[in-house]
């Protein structure tokens, strides 16, 4: 394939404001895409001992979404980290907040709109 053929984003100073954020378009996110990059984000940041057990809530059946988590435990991503993972099934957004929240699961995935809702309804208390 010839170079000029080659399609490439546009600079990112190009970009109008609303698209960008510390330097990484928005675009190429959406809103469980971004959870879950926080959460990978969140298990890199963790000091890992010799196989740390961590447990991750799913938010509703294991799916698509879930596979980055999945891929991390079967490429042995999360080994080399000195992470062992158990993955909690789960029954819903709100109920994977709640036990995240808790301390019943460390980290998890659930839906951004359940997130917002459960952060509007701890600033009502």
């Amino acid at each position: 394939m010839p170079a000029e053929d080659n399609k490439t984003l546009p600079p990112l100073e190009n970009l109008p404001e609303k698209v960008q954020r510390k330097g990484v378009p928005m675009r190429m996110f959406d809103g469980k895409s971004l959870v879950v990059a926080i959460m990978a984000a969140m298990v890199g940041s963790f000091p890992a001992a010799a196989a740390d057990l961590v447990t991750y809530q799913l938010d509703w059946l294991p799916g698509g979404d879930k596979a980055p988590i999945y891929v991390c435990i079967q490429e042995g991503f999360c080994e080399e980290a000195g992470l062992e993972i158990k993955i909690e099934p789960g029954r819903g957004s709100s109920e994977a907040i709640t036990k995240i929240a808790t301390g019943a699961s460390d980290i998890g995935s659930a839906g951004m709109g359940a997130l917002m809702a459960a952060k509007a309804t701890e600033a009502c208390r």
